[in-house]
């Protein structure tokens, strides 16, 4: 299922959504067991729902606190290690 009809789902407060988004969740929890530190797979999954929320609401922070459900001044921290993480080089491997 799309991230779009999910979204749509949550905009209208349907329960599939909540049960669509926490079966993907448990399945993506299932598949990083093993593979990486719950801290590493939280920093992830925060950057990446960070920077999503920013570019949804084309860089308004206040905008994506409201997305996240968290306050303003998260955002900006979350903001600042995506800045990072975009300016760090490449590992080669």
């Amino acid at each position: 299922m799309s991230s779009l009809i999910l979204h749509e789902k949550a905009l209208h407060g349907s329960n599939t959504a909540d049960a669509d988004c926490e079966a993907l969740c448990l399945a993506l929890a299932r598949e990083l067991v093993g593979r990486v530190s719950l801290k590493q797979a939280t920093r992830i999954l925060r950057t990446a729902m960070g920077a999503e929320a920013l570019t949804r609401t084309r860089g308004s922070r206040r905008a994506a606190a409201f997305l996240l459900g968290v306050d303003r001044r998260y955002v900006q921290r979350i903001a600042r290690d995506v800045a990072g993480s975009s300016a760090e080089p490449e590992s080669q491997g």
